[in-house]
């Protein structure tokens, strides 16, 4: 092996360990989202305000990804609940959310996005945008299909 060689592999190895070691502290929970202080009521976008004194991307990103459960990969982007108190407090800012505001928030806009708009029926968005994310969540889980079907007939 040559010594260009040598250190060509050397660095790459280096580099390499440098970038597992940025990933492995992010991972320890280092970066992990902390969220303790919900009040009664509060929603995503309240819980934000309060914090950041407006919107703030990053902790939208940090919030929905907390409200998750727990994937490795979560911690490793910094998104993910530093603990279980955490995760459930998210949970409650997103249950009180109206899905027209997360709507009007995209986490992400891609083509994949663009085509769910599109492919969207406005009139079914329209009963539902007003919903928090906790009503949508209980009306499904609790109605029987012919009720679903009843209150959403253009779909089936």
């Amino acid at each position: 092996m040559s010594r260009r060689q040598f250190l060509v592999m050397v660095g790459a190895t280096s580099a390499a360990l440098a970038g597992y070691r940025v990933v492995a502290r992010a991972a320890s929970g280092s970066d992990a989202i902390t969220i303790s202080d919900v009040r009664p009521g509060e929603d995503v976008f309240a819980y934000i305000g309060r914090i950041k004194g407006g919107f703030d991307l990053t902790l939208y990103r940090q919030v929905i990804g907390a409200a998750n459960d727990f994937k490795e990969g979560d911690q490793a982007i910094g998104v993910g609940a530093a603990d279980e108190a955490t995760r459930d407090n998210a949970r409650a800012l997103l249950t009180n959310t109206k899905v027209r505001d997360l709507h009007q928030h995209p986490l992400l806009v891609d083509d994949l996005q663009l085509l769910i708009w599109q492919a969207t029926d406005q009139a079914q968005y329209a009963k539902v945008q007003d919903w928090t994310m906790g009503q949508l969540k209980e009306f499904l889980l609790t109605a029987s299909e012919p009720e679903i079907k009843e209150r959403f007939p253009e779909r089936w």
